[in-house]
């Protein structure tokens, strides 16, 4: 009995819809950036930042959702915002840098800059967001209106939160 319902889900597995979005689905687009130590993300959803000797970008998701995402940089620091209308988009930000020193996101995202150690790190986040982070010796967590900033090392740390939030070690 026991092989025989095996052996039906076998052959029923293959033929279940799949709700996925295919590898074909996707799209990669590589911006071309200037050099940055500072990020500014707005309504982004998720975004990786990895190690890497030189600034870069790359946006991965569905065709329409990667042209949705409006990227520049000033006065060192790369800012990143999805436009209006693109909410349930499926894609995710990667961003390489060497390090970075202050991120600030508004607005929702979870980013994950863990990959990439600092001595010392500003993190704001302003009407929600999740900020994983090292940082070897001084933290500065600022967050107005929920959010958590989660990080690895054994920084001094100094908060600043309003409204509620939460900065605390993984």
């Amino acid at each position: 009995m026991k092989t025989l319902i095996l052996s039906l889900i076998s052959l029923l597995v293959p033929l279940a819809p799949s709700t996925d979005i295919t590898p074909t689905d996707w799209v990669t687009k590589q911006i071309s950036v200037e050099s940055f130590a500072d990020l500014s993300i707005e309504s982004a959803g998720n975004i990786v930042v990895l190690y890497n000797e030189k600034n870069t970008l790359q946006i991965n998701g569905e065709g329409a959702c990667v042209e949705a995402f409006e990227t520049n940089v000033s006065e060192n620091t790369l800012h990143i915002t999805k436009k209006d209308g693109f909410d349930n988009c499926k894609a995710e930000v990667v961003i390489g840098a060497p390090k970075i020193v202050d991120i600030n996101v508004k607005n929702g995202g979870i980013i994950n800059l863990s990959s990439v150690k600092a001595d010392s790190m500003f993190a704001s986040i302003e009407s929600g967001g999740i900020i994983s982070l090292d940082a070897q010796e001084f933290l500065y967590g600022k967050i107005k209106g929920g959010g958590i900033i989660n990080y690895k090392g054994n920084p001094f740390v100094h908060t600043d939160i309003i409204d509620a939030g939460e900065v605390k070690r993984n």
